[in-house]
């Protein structure tokens, strides 16, 4: 769906370029990228990182403008990917698929997209890339929302909280 919505960008503007960066789930879908990439000539706008990790994935994330993450996939609920981006202070455009609506806030921490839309994604990347003003604050509240609850110290505090709690529970 991402690279449907980048043909679509750059038919409008081909000054924004896509950064894919991960695993494919299949080798055929590696192969159906390359092929969509070649036949809508998005060669020059489009570059495929795959996997990346340590200090190449944080440079991946402090170089970009926005992340994107429209996943559909029913076993991807939440996506690790929000949460470091939040941290290196990215607006993110996401799904309402699953948790993800608890983490990304519309319109103060990102975006949140139809699953399958193309159309939809397309438009709201363009809002963000004609709005640095809107990308910096939505940054600014990710990188707060997750200073404030998605650390390993907030994170070790609420699972304290939910072991005390079952600690303290009377087994009838």
């Amino acid at each position: 769906m991402l690279l449907e919505a980048a043909a679509r960008i750059t038919k409008r503007r081909r000054d924004i370029r896509f950064v894919f960066a991960g695993s494919w789930f299949r080798a055929e879908d590696e192969t159906s990228a390359k092929q969509f990439i070649s036949d809508h000539q998005l060669g020059q706008q489009v570059t495929l990182l795959g996997p990346v990790s340590g200090e190449a994935k944080w440079q991946t994330l402090v170089n970009a403008d926005m992340l994107a993450f429209p996943t559909f996939y029913y076993y991807e609920t939440m996506g690790a990917v929000l949460l470091e981006a939040m941290q290196a202070g990215l607006p993110v455009i996401a799904t309402r698929r699953a948790s993800i609506p608890e983490i990304v806030q519309e319109g103060v921490h990102g975006l949140l997209v139809n699953e399958q839309d193309p159309d939809d994604l397309a438009e709201k990347i363009l809002r963000l890339a004609d709005d640095p003003a809107l990308r910096a604050k939505m940054g600014v509240a990710g990188r707060q929302r997750f200073d404030d609850y998605y650390t390993h110290e907030h994170y070790g505090q609420r699972m304290i909280g939910v072991f005390e709690h079952l600690a303290n529970r009377k087994v009838p």
